[in-house]
């Protein structure tokens, strides 16, 4: 029994230990293989873009070649040309962005050059080593890199030969440095380098792999490299190529003062020259993602194993639920005949709750046309007493209770669609006339009060129109200034005031009378227009703010109201897609403004 124990232990040791390595080893390939996907992504890419920037630059020396100015430079060689020629070189290089161009004689003498005002100038040295002079002369057009024999700059040279009746006279090379693609691409996260024709780096992100060889170079291209001046090879670094190794053929050891260090890299050959252009990326970069990938794997691998193991508990648990069901389940009966009667409760309390806040709404709104009303009985009255009441006030008198009866009637009716949350009686509505309507409802209404109310802004008919219904916006804006009279009761020199205006113009009440359009009398918006109503009472208390349209909120609630004025003003102006919002007035008051949407054919 004792020797199957640790046998079992073993085997369990042997089978984690191969687990670990099988999932090191997966790891370590999947991220081997995103690194070099990503490589091969970005070297491409870059690839096309070199072979389009070498391609753009080729053209501008053969439309040189072709510049009269340029032949008759070589041709006439007075001052006068080589003048002008100097003067086409150097706006040439600005306008093309090109680091140098300067043209030769057939003989390697530069005799203009887009620098010859430079106190080193290109003008008066020969060329004629470098092998883009001699391939040009012969008729050829020509590339060549190199370091710049005056400046001590590498960059990369075009030449093209010029002719007169088809004889070659001279040659024209523009040179461009490529220090702005190789600092965009030093943003990557990856090492990038071009490699020449001759096994050498040329360029490259990371300056101290630059002119290191990347293969054993014999004794006829080190001579040609130093007749031709190309660049001074880099001893302290050299790039090898991993050969026959577990590695795979896309891995390179790179020595920088005898340290080694190991790469993984995609190439990519060059369409317009014979170079090569390399990413690199270190394997200790890749390890570290391995290890990422590695952690992941185990997780996974742990939260399969403890799947399997919560599998088997459930089971266990799933025999010691079964035992409890039965018991239980008659528990949850029980419970639920109790929660569906106290819901029950909940649902009659609620109905109740609504229906009081329905009445307490109405109450609100026909209070002030009631008031009218019986002022209008008593005014009856008087008349009656009267030996010989005048008909005419009688008329008016009738007339106007007429018209407060039928109002009642509307707020009730339109109040009860605000309870059914809807209201399909939309008409289009003038701005100007509904601020009228109000403000003679008002003056019908509260006779003395009225005194107090001024109108802005609204001097005649037309103007901007809104679509709506008219009744409960007369309510909403009744309700406005209503609060604002009694705000203004105690207050000598009261003045409650309705205007319109521009949104967001920053005019006043005081200002928008001087601003208004002089055809309609209302400054409008082109989307929307504002109604305002100002007073200068005595503001509203800070605290009471946050819940200033909350319903039986009002400040006035325990005096005069039931707190619901403006919890119904702004779900009016709400249910128009406007806004109702509150300011209080620097020298005392409150101020409030309608948004509402302008109606458009």
């Amino acid at each position: 029994m004792q020797l199957t124990r640790k046998s079992k232990t073993t085997a369990l040791a042997i089978f984690g230990l191969a687990s670990v390595v099988a999932l090191a080893g997966l790891a370590w390939f999947i991220e081997l293989w995103r690194a070099q996907d990503y490589l091969q992504s970005h070297v491409e890419l870059q690839a096309k873009e070199l072979d389009r920037e070498l391609a753009q630059l080729s053209i501008l020396p053969r439309l040189l070649s072709l510049d009269p100015r340029i032949a008759q430079a070589l041709t006439a060689n007075d001052r006068t040309t080589i003048r002008i020629a100097n003067e086409t070189l150097a706006t040439t290089k600005t306008q093309s962005g090109v680091s140098f161009a300067f043209l030769m004689n057939t003989v390697g003498d530069t005799i203009a050059s887009s620098n010859w005002r430079d106190p080193v100038s290109f003008v008066g040295r020969n060329y004629k080593f470098r092998p883009y002079f001699s391939e040009a002369l012969q008729g050829r057009s020509s590339t060549f890199f190199a370091v710049g024999a005056t400046t001590g700059v590498p960059g990369y040279f075009v030449a093209e030969a010029v002719r007169k009746d088809e004889t070659v006279i001279g040659v024209i090379v523009v040179k461009i440095e490529l220090d702005q693609l190789l600092e965009s691409w030093s943003e990557n996260s990856f090492t990038s380098l071009i490699v020449d024709e001759l096994g050498v780096v040329i360029l490259s992100t990371e300056s101290r792999l630059l002119y290191a060889p990347t293969k054993i170079l014999g004794t006829e291209v080190l001579q040609k490299i130093t007749a031709d001046r190309r660049y001074i090879l880099n001893t302290d670094s050299e790039l090898k190529p991993v050969r026959r190794s577990l590695l795979g053929e896309h891995f390179w050891q790179i020595y920088h003062h005898d340290q080694a260090t190991f790469y993984t890299s995609i190439d990519s050959k060059l369409s317009s020259e014979n170079w090569t252009l390399l990413n690199f990326l270190s394997l200790a970069v890749v390890a570290k993602g391995a290890i990422l990938y590695f952690s992941i794997l185990a997780a996974l691998l742990a939260i399969a194993w403890l799947v399997v193991r919560s599998y088997h508990q459930r089971k266990l648990i799933a025999r010691t639920r079964d035992r409890h069901a039965a018991l239980l389940e008659s528990k949850v009966k029980q419970r639920t005949d109790e929660l569906q009667s106290a819901q029950q409760a909940l649902i009659a309390q609620s109905n109740f709750a609504m229906l009081g806040r329905m009445s307490a709404a109405i109450n609100h709104e026909i209070n002030q046309p009631l008031a009218s009303l019986r002022f209008n009985l008593a005014t009856l009255r008087q008349l009656m007493d009267q030996p010989d009441p005048a008909s005419s006030d009688l008329r008016e008198t009738i007339i106007a209770s007429d018209r407060t009866t039928k109002r009642i009637g509307r707020v009730v009716e339109t109040l009860r669609s605000v309870a059914r949350q809807g209201n399909n009686d939309l008409h289009q509505i003038n701005v100007s006339q509904l601020v009228v309507d109000v403000a003679n409802i008002v003056q019908r209404e509260r006779k003395i009060a009225a005194t107090a109310l001024q109108i802005s802004n609204i001097t005649a008919t037309g103007g901007p129109t809104i679509r709506g219904n008219e009744i409960l916006l007369q309510q909403a804006l009744l309700n406005l200034l209503y609060n604002a009279m009694d705000a203004v009761l105690d207050v000598n020199n009261p003045r409650v005031q309705i205007y319109a205006a521009l949104p967001d113009s920053g005019i006043s009440a005081d200002e928008t009378e001087n601003t208004a359009n002089p055809e309609t009398g209302l400054v409008q918006a082109s989307n929307r227009v504002i109604i305002g109503i100002e007073d200068n009472g005595g503001g509203i208390n800070p605290s009471l703010v946050e819940h200033l349209f909350h319903p039986f909120k009002s400040e006035l609630s325990h005096r005069k109201g039931l707190g619901l004025g403006l919890t119904l003003a702004k779900q009016i102006i709400e249910d128009h897609n406007g806004t109702l919002n509150y300011a209080p007035v620097s020298t005392g008051g409150s101020h409030f403004s309608v948004h509402l949407p302008i109606h458009v054919e």
